[in-house]
């Protein structure tokens, strides 16, 4: 695969979760796993206690706040190549901040997707295979 189509994929998914971030209340799905027109994402309340101080990645929080449904297709699209969220599972936090999830998708290809704690919630995706050859880490374990 080129650069140039994994960079637009990349900047389609950067897109996505910086609209994401930017919404401000609760959002309906609608069938397709979208969000419902009109709809909206409520933020959520700033984590307290001792991980607060150690984790600021407002992407994450909004993502973590939605239900399954929207989770999954909201990691779908950061992901791209036709994948349809199905399963997602959040596999824990970095050193960095980046959120780590898992995601099956309808046609049985999992997936490992950071969430990056910069303003712009970026993303990075790479097929579980290469993410355990890369981490020693098992996809859907939580760490």
């Amino acid at each position: 695969m080129s650069a140039g189509v994994d960079g637009r994929r990349f900047a389609g998914a950067v897109l996505s979760l910086v609209m994401l971030a930017l919404l401000p209340s609760c959002a309906d799905v609608s069938d397709k796993g979208r969000p419902a027109p009109g709809a909206t994402l409520k933020a959520p309340a700033p984590p307290t206690g001792p991980a607060a101080s150690k984790i600021d990645n407002p992407t994450q929080n909004q993502l973590m706040s939605l239900p399954k449904r929207q989770q999954a297709a909201i990691l779908a699209q950061a992901i791209g190549h036709g994948c349809r969220g199905a399963s997602p599972y959040f596999m824990g936090t970095g050193d960095d901040g980046s959120a780590i999830w898992s995601l099956r998708c309808v046609r049985g290809h999992t997936w490992a997707v950071s969430v990056n704690p910069d303003p712009a919630g970026s993303t990075t995706a790479m097929r579980c295979t290469s993410f355990t050859a890369k981490t020693h880490l098992s996809c859907f374990s939580r760490f």
